[in-house]
């Protein structure tokens, strides 16, 4: 299983919680997978994972290292490289929840499902 987040993913780290609050009020609201990625229970019952950070110019070859089912991919600096370099903004309101069309991303997938398929 892949897993992608982001701290600047604004939709689901900061929107998607307060959002669970009003929806919620006398409850604890659950934070978004995609902002703060897998709980410990879940990398367990995986049997761990691969933690990989994406940044400019990452390549399908940056899971060959990969052993586990599960991996959690941190699209973060990627995201930051993308706004300082003026390629992509903050994205308003929700952040760089839609900044997903770009190679280093599909390089991610092609890697996961073709170099890793178990």
């Amino acid at each position: 299983m892949l897993i992608t987040n982001s701290s600047l993913d604004r939709a689901l780290g900061t929107w998607y919680p307060l959002a669970g609050k009003l929806a919620n009020l006398f409850g604890t609201p659950r934070a978004a997978l995609g902002a703060s990625g897998p709980t410990a229970a879940t990398i367990t019952t995986f049997g761990g994972a691969d933690a990989v950070s994406v940044a400019h110019g990452f390549t399908a070859t940056g899971l060959a290292d990969s052993t586990h089912r599960l991996v959690v991919a941190d699209l973060l600096p990627v995201h930051q490289y993308r706004v300082t370099s003026g390629i992509y903004t903050t994205g308003g309101f929700s952040g760089s929840h839609s900044d997903f069309l770009f190679a280093e991303v599909y390089q991610l997938i092609s890697g996961f499902l073709f170099g890793l398929a178990r």
